[in-house]
């Protein structure tokens, strides 16, 4: 499986990317944020993507209204980790 990682994966993030490292999967990353959108358009983007919630370059809410509006068939997984609040804050994304 494809599956987009931000450039700057840190913590969690990156200690998701490295267990599935050995998975076999391969792994794309893209900074700035308007890079990840752009992936997203392709015409074979990736089949998962993991975004921490908390970065200051992809907002995941806006990665979920594109994702929502493309025509891509099927729909890559979205991963969104946070380390902050509760189900509240994740909802409220």
């Amino acid at each position: 499986m494809r599956i987009y990682f931000p450039a700057d994966a840190t913590g969690d993030v990156s200690a998701l990317k490295e267990a599935l490292r050995g998975e076999g999967h391969e792994f794309l990353s893209a900074r700035p944020g308007t890079a990840v959108v752009q992936l997203m358009k392709r015409e074979a983007p990736p089949e998962a993507f993991v975004f921490d919630a908390n970065s200051q370059d992809v907002n995941a809410a806006d990665v979920c209204r594109c994702l929502r509006q493309s025509a891509v068939d099927p729909r890559p997984y979205l991963v969104v980790l946070s380390g902050h609040g509760g189900t509240r804050e994740a909802v409220n994304l």
